[in-house]
């Protein structure tokens, strides 16, 4: 059992609740881009010795407009290297609203000039 803890940790790399560095981008919303977090905790076991990192992946889903925070976007994946370890729900960390007719048709004349 020794030589197990020895070999071995346990790490959470996701949090939930708790903001990642990932961000979605949503045309038509304001603000475009949110911050996204974990829908729940993603404790993994693994070797300390690991020598692939460990990353995050965002998978998004279709979203409708508004979003409240906390609301389901998509599915986040915890991969090390190219395997993945978990996935969890990815949600929404603050949020957002689709843009009124107004504010699309000054964006549209800031990009024309």
């Amino acid at each position: 059992l020794t030589e197990v803890f020895r070999k071995y940790e346990r790490v959470i790399p996701a949090r939930a609740e708790e903001p990642l560095d990932l961000r979605l981008t949503i045309r038509g919303a304001n603000p475009e881009t949110i911050p996204v977090m974990a829908g729940a905790d993603v404790p993994l076991v693994l070797r300390r010795n690991l020598d692939r990192p460990i990353r995050m992946r965002l998978r998004p889903s279709t979203i409708r407009l508004p979003l409240e925070k906390g609301a389901p976007v998509g599915t986040l994946d915890i991969l090390a290297g190219d395997s993945l370890l978990a996935h969890v729900p990815a949600l929404a960390a603050e949020p957002t609203r689709a843009l009124t007719w107004w504010e699309r048709l000054r964006a549209r004349f800031r990009r024309s000039r």
